[in-house]
């Protein structure tokens, strides 16, 4: 017997989330980069802070680390919908943060 869809498994709200967070990453991305470039900024993760001189480094790692993070909301979305929803609500939130404090930091310089 199939699971009967609930606001949680929608694939919109699926699709708007993941769509929001993938937004987020590359803005994260080209954010990052112009703060480096223009010596107003540092990367500040520790794990990927080497690669913030190295563009397409950078861009294959975040791209890869999106892809990943959004197949495995879609597996987890498949029995537990309203986890992979709460989850990628948080992670939106918190990349728009960080977006956010990239963009405060070279506008500061």
């Amino acid at each position: 017997m199939p699971a009967v869809p609930t606001g949680w498994s929608a694939p919109s709200l699926r699709m708007t989330l993941s769509a929001s967070f993938a937004s987020l990453q590359a803005l994260d991305v080209i954010t990052t980069l112009r703060g480096v470039q223009n010596g107003a900024a540092v990367e500040a993760n520790p794990l990927v802070g080497g690669l913030a001189q190295r563009p397409a480094a950078l861009i294959a790692i975040k791209g890869g680390l999106t892809t990943a993070t959004l197949l495995s909301m879609n597996s987890l979305s498949r029995k537990h919908p309203k986890a992979a929803a709460l989850t990628l609500i948080a992670l939106n939130v918190g990349s728009a943060f960080v977006v956010r404090s990239n963009i405060q930091v070279a506008i500061a310089r």
